[in-house]
């Protein structure tokens, strides 16, 4: 009898654990949200007159999102951008660009395609996921040196690599360009009909799951 009961054991306890595993390849419906802060680089009229180092600046964002699918998801940012822009139309008195410097608060909405779900499976125990990304929003450019302030369109595409820290939490790795209209740095030339940053973040977003099976063996 003795033996009998811990055979039993053993197979509920195998059985346990392989379930475990599999939950690991269910995709269940889930949200998060996070925070991201990075630099920013303002490549616009003049750009090729001064170094990047001179137009780079701070950006930080909340965010909250909802994965549909293994593959589709949609998200939305919050932010705070400064930019600095080296105007090639002015110098100081030392021969180098004046910088307008001024910022912005942006919403914007994203559709992300998971590519490693997509191009293989999902797996809540892989270690690290990459995306890309596409979306659209609005951005408010203060008046600064500027004669008024201006609401403008973001246009935005990139790339992230999200780095599975737990079930739960993820280090976001995000790499994107952002086009806006251009009167976004109140100077039109006409050369473009927009004006371009980049920006590179580092962030941490909490996924709401009821268990987690991540890195189960």
């Amino acid at each position: 009898m003795k033996n009998i009961v811990i055979v039993l054991l053993f197979l509920v306890s195998t059985i346990a654990v392989g379930a475990q595993k599999i939950s690991g390849f269910i995709f269940k419906p889930d949200a998060y949200i996070g925070t991201n802060v990075g630099l920013n680089t303002f490549l616009a009229e003049g750009y090729s007159t001064y170094s990047k180092t001179q137009s780079t600046g701070f950006i930080g964002r909340v965010t909250a999102g909802y994965n549909l699918s293994p593959v589709m998801g949609i998200r939305s940012f919050l932010g705070y951008a400064s930019h600095n822009w080296p105007d090639s139309r002015f110098k100081n008195s030392d021969g180098s660009l004046k910088t307008i410097s001024f910022d912005a608060q942006m919403l914007t909405v994203d559709l992300t395609v998971n590519l490693s779900n997509w191009f293989s499976y999902y797996n809540r125990n892989r270690i690290v996921d990459f995306s890309v990304f596409a979306g659209t929003g609005i951005t408010h450019r203060d008046k600064a040196t500027f004669s008024n302030d201006l609401f403008s369109y973001i246009g935005r595409g990139g790339l992230q690599g999200d780095f599975h820290l737990s079930s739960f939490v993820d280090l976001n790795l995000i790499a994107e360009t952002n086009f806006t209209g251009d009167s976004y740095n109140n100077y039109k030339s006409g050369f473009l009909p927009f004006d371009v940053y980049t920006a590179f973040t580092v962030g941490l977003s909490y996924h709401f799951r009821s268990t987690g099976t991540l890195f189960s063996k």
